[in-house]
């Protein structure tokens, strides 16, 4: 059994540690996207260690939480740009939810009961997560090797929704029905596994476009 608790204090040097890797990175990488996206990426491997070889969960969780934190002000200050220039990147809006929605998670683990459970779970998200940032960094550095990118997309999609419609359907519906979370917590579960379906529709749409594109270039 996980012995967790909330300490306050060390957020603030966290998220100042996650920008520090942020700054570090852009040195190399001045694409804000691509630089950003490693750290996502860093951060998503070290819970994914951390959680397997059960070192230090409790310090892990509030990497997280001063991860998700540094993630959302990134995002605000790109969805306040965005907005500037009448750009349609909504999309930005539903990170925002996403985040505050993984924050709750992250605080119910570490004062609520269940933390095995949902830590099991937050930990598959995480490892359904590996194609994303995978995939975002080659469509992004090697966006000219065409047949590349169609088959690093067709891999997230598999990886991708086969971890979210499978496995993490089983663990909301044990989640909603075997253990006594409250009704927030139920909901933001729920929020949470909508906005992955929505990512695995998106997969698909991507793919179809993927497979339109390659049998064109078939016909040409």
């Amino acid at each position: 059994m996980f012995n967790l608790t909330l300490n306050i204090g060390c957020i603030f040097p966290i998220i100042t540690f996650w920008q520090r890797i942020y700054f570090e990175i852009s040195k190399y990488i001045p694409e804000q996207a691509i630089a950003n996206n490693i750290v996502s990426s860093i951060h998503c491997v070290s819970y994914i260690l951390h959680y397997n070889y059960d070192y230090n969960i409790d310090y892990s969780i509030h990497l997280s939480i001063g991860y998700y934190i540094y993630d959302t002000l990134y995002i605000l200050s790109r969805f306040i740009r965005d907005y500037k220039q009448q750009s349609k990147e909504y999309i930005n809006f539903i990170y925002i939810i996403h985040h505050l929605s993984a924050l709750y998670i992250l605080y119910e683990i570490l004062t609520g009961d269940n933390k095995e459970f949902l830590l099991k779970g937050y930990n598959l998200t995480e490892i359904s997560n590996i194609m994303l940032y995978i995939s975002f960094h080659i469509n992004n550095v090697y966006a000219h090797h065409v047949y590349l990118n169609i088959l690093t997309d067709f891999i997230h999609l598999l990886w991708f929704s086969y971890i979210r419609i499978f496995i993490l359907s089983d663990f909301v519906y044990n989640s909603l029905y075997l253990f006594q979370f409250t009704t927030c917590t139920k909901v933001i579960v729920l929020i949470l596994h909508s906005i992955g379906l929505g990512e695995c529709c998106l997969l698909v749409k991507q793919n179809m476009t993927n497979l339109h594109t390659l049998i064109k270039s078939k016909d040409d």
